[in-house]
């Protein structure tokens, strides 16, 4: 029984010492105030020259001929 109690309370003293770091960290990172969010600003993607039409085939389709070997 006093085997339950002593892990029981090191247990106890472990999440605590966790919770308190957490909230000390968590305080010290809202609280630094010169650092921006958002540092980088992304503009939207615009193409750069005239759209180029893909050499694929479309809705994945692809028709292969083959050629017939000649009679003689």
């Amino acid at each position: 029984m006093r085997h339950f109690i002593v892990g029981a309370g090191l247990l106890a003293v472990a999440l605590i010492i966790t919770f308190a770091a957490a909230s000390l960290l968590q305080g010290m990172a809202v609280a630094n105030k010169t650092v921006n969010a958002e540092p980088v600003v992304i503009d939207k993607i615009r193409p750069v020259g005239a759209h180029v039409p893909r050499n694929e085939p479309s809705r994945g389709r692809s028709v292969i001929l083959a050629s017939r070997p000649a009679d003689g």
